[in-house]
Parts: structure tokens; C-alpha cells; sequence
């Protein structure tokens, strides 16, 4: 299962089994990138391993946010191959959205991340 949420004008995206290490960040500054989170990283040198030089694996500039419309930012893309488990249920305090899997040898792709400086009901 994926999680998204936003803090401030900052927005973070990850699988929820690998949220403690690892994120993308999608920043108000215009920097998104795929990193380890800071907590996993200063640990790696205590678990004997070494440090890279930048906890960002991939950095990326975004588009500008346009006036009218939206920008999109990041997509994620669900091979059919790998939808093994069971469909997760929610609940009333943690909602779901479902996307149903695409036929064989093919992938779900859902521009779910856009920006926009529209009004809501746009």
C-alpha cells in the first residue's frame, strides 16, 4: 500500500512498508526527489554501512504551477505482474482508494500528482 500527505506546502509520497527509509518529497521550492529519509540515513554507518554523498537516489526540477490547469508532477506505475496480495480494506479514519489492475503484462498508471492553483471545485 502507497500513502501520500501533505505538511505545510510540502508533500510526501511512499510505500507505507518502506516510508521509515525512504520518501519522495515534492517541495514548495520546486525540488522533488526520491531520498532516504534522515533517520535511516545517519543510521547506516551504525547498521556498517556506508553513507552515499546525497541521501536523494533522484532529484527533479517540477514544472512551474500554472495559473490555469495543472502541472504534473509524479506518477506511479503498478505492473499487473506484482498485485499479489489481497485487496487492503480501509477504514473510517483511513480511507482507500482502490484501482482495479490492468489486464496481463501491462500497468496502472494514474497521474495521481498534480499541482494546480485552481479552486477546489475546478
Amino acid at each position: 500500500m502507497w500513502t501520500a500527505f501533505g505538511t505545510g506546502n510540502e508533500y510526501y509520497i511512499g510505500a507505507r512498508h518502506v516510508m521509515g527509509s525512504t520518501k519522495i518529497s515534492l517541495h514548495q521550492s520546486g525540488i522533488c526527489r526520491v531520498a532516504l529519509t534522515e533517520k535511516h540515513f545517519n543510521a547506516l554507518p551504525g547498521d556498517g554501512l556506508t553513507q552515499p554523498p546525497d541521501r536523494a537516489m533522484v532529484k527533479w526540477k517540477r514544472p512551474p504551477t500554472p495559473d490555469v490547469g495543472a502541472a504534473h508532477v509524479a506518477s506511479i506505475i503498478f505492473p499487473t505482474e506484482f498485485l499479489r496480495l489481497a485487496e487492503p480494506q480501509g477504514t473510517r479514519k483511513k480511507p482507500l482508494i482502490i484501482f482495479g489492475a490492468a489486464p496481463p503484462r501491462q500497468s496502472c498508471r494514474d497521474r495521481l500528482f498534480l499541482l494546480t492553483r485552481e479552486p477546489r471545485y475546478t
